[in-house]
């Protein structure tokens, strides 16, 4: 019969500070969802090479060594002895890497032939307000009276707004509670207050306003966005489910 136990994960997966941490613990704090970053960028990646496999995307061998050269010259990897030591001492499966390689090479490939020129060029539109910038000074108050009294003295021309500190920011970026107030005021108007994550009062004053323009940043940005959609839907579909 063959021997069907379980593989042992209570071994040591890493030391540090002459302390074992054994694979149960590191499995134990992910499914309690510790370093979240880490896992939801990694079931991210999964599912994007998924979305790739389906578009039929591919890399040829040439892809792949290029790719490889690469990964080895982020890390400052030049000289066989060099790559060797690299893979030894962090006891890393050569195959394995180059699985990894491939497999973000591969999601990158998908991004730019799955997301067209023209799907972008459509929710650059649709969204066109989403994209524009905002120049505004940002004044700090202790307290939400504080920030209400400052207003009515600038709007009464009691007070004249300085020391603010500056800031260009979409409405996106903006507090939801004054993202569509600050790109529709005046020059020179005040919008707030706004109740920070440090427990203080902003108050924005618009400088001026900046028409999206659908430049190549904005372009790479709309493209990210598009292909996250593609990759969220496959995650609604299957999402996450511990098996072991």
């Amino acid at each position: 019969m063959a021997d069907q136990r379980k593989p042992q994960r209570d071994a040591a997966w890493i030391t540090a500070g002459g302390v074992a941490i054994a694979g149960d613990a590191i499995l134990l704090d992910l499914k309690l969802g510790a370093d979240n970053g880490f896992l939801d960028a990694l079931i991210w990646r999964k599912a994007a090479a998924s979305v790739a496999a389906k578009r039929g995307v591919s890399l040829s061998d040439d892809d792949l060594v290029e790719a490889l050269d690469s990964f080895h010259a982020d890390r400052d990897l030049f000289e066989p002895e060099q790559i060797d030591h690299w893979y030894e001492t962090r006891r890393l499966d050569r195959q394995a890497v180059r699985e990894h390689v491939a497999e973000a090479t591969l999601v990158e490939r998908a991004r730019q032939e799955s997301i067209t020129d023209d799907q972008i060029q459509k929710r650059f539109a649709a969204d066109r307000y989403e994209y524009a910038r905002a120049e505004a000074d940002v004044f700090q108050f202790k307290t939400i009276g504080e920030a209400k009294e400052f207003m009515l003295a600038v709007r009464e021309h009691e007070l004249t707004p300085q020391g603010g500190t500056r800031t260009m920011l979409t409405r996106r970026e903006a507090p939801e509670e004054i993202a569509a107030t600050l790109l529709s005021v005046d020059r020179g108007e005040l919008t707030g207050p706004v109740e920070t994550d440090e427990s203080t009062y902003a108050v924005y004053l618009l400088i001026r306003r900046e028409e999206a323009i659908l430049d190549d940043s904005l372009r790479e940005e709309i493209r990210d966005k598009l292909f996250d959609e593609l990759v969220e839907t496959e995650l609604t579909r299957d999402p996450l489910t511990f098996v072991a």
